[in-house]
């Protein structure tokens, strides 16, 4: 792997939902190079990838729904949690 430039990404991986978005891009990164190209699928049909496709959509919207909240509760909690302390 090719590592070359990550020290100049990798200080901006501190915050968790960027950190959660990146292990989701790294993710996907792999599943298109190791079960796409292995062949471990079969191939469908045009009808089965527009379902498959708006199932991707509407999971990935409702995962934006919930994290967009939780990421507003996490910085709600950080600043609540300073203000606490003495």
């Amino acid at each position: 792997m090719n590592f070359v430039g990550f020290e100049r990404i990798a200080k901006h991986l501190t915050h968790p939902l960027v950190l959660i978005g990146f292990v989701l891009a790294l993710l996907f990164s792999l599943f298109d190079k190791i079960i796409l190209q292995s062949g471990l699928l079969t191939q469908i049909t045009p009808g089965e990838s527009s379902m498959i496709l708006k199932l991707i959509l509407q999971y990935g919207f409702w995962l934006s729904l919930l994290l967009m909240p939780l990421g507003f509760a996490l910085a709600f909690w950080k600043s609540w949690t300073e203000k606490k302390r003495p």
